[in-house]
């Protein structure tokens, strides 16, 4: 019953992201577009008044590379320094090794590690 209630969240969640995130108190959702297409997206989901989860961070793979990636981290940055987080945090798997070194050069480190993946962690 647990994985069917968390399933049919996450569905709920990937069904909208836009609306998912914004909708929610000091939690946002950022696309980049370039020529008209989706290239990349980030959402803050707040978790307390001064911690906040970094998810969704997805870049094309045309537009890897190219500072797309390193523009959204920036711009999601900027917002939670403006709105009084001081704590970000975010988790993912083994075979994103190419995002933990982004994570890594923004400045998080790696704060625990699970059977699936890498905690990273950030204080503003």
């Amino acid at each position: 019953m647990l994985v069917w209630l968390y399933m049919h969240a996450e569905r709920r969640e990937l069904d909208n992201l836009y609306s998912w995130y914004n909708d929610k108190a000091g939690s946002r959702f950022w696309v980049v577009v370039c020529g008209g297409k989706i290239a990349g997206t980030v959402a803050l989901d707040r978790t307390s008044d001064t911690v906040a989860e970094l998810k969704r961070m997805s870049v094309l793979p045309e537009y890897r590379r190219r500072g797309v990636a390193t523009r959204l981290m920036n711009r999601f940055e900027e917002f939670c320094k403006s709105d009084g987080v001081k704590e970000i945090f975010l988790t993912t798997s083994f075979v994103q090794l190419e995002a933990v070194r982004l994570y890594q050069k923004c400045g998080y480190v790696i704060s625990n590690t699970t059977e699936v993946g890498f905690r990273l962690e950030k204080m503003m």
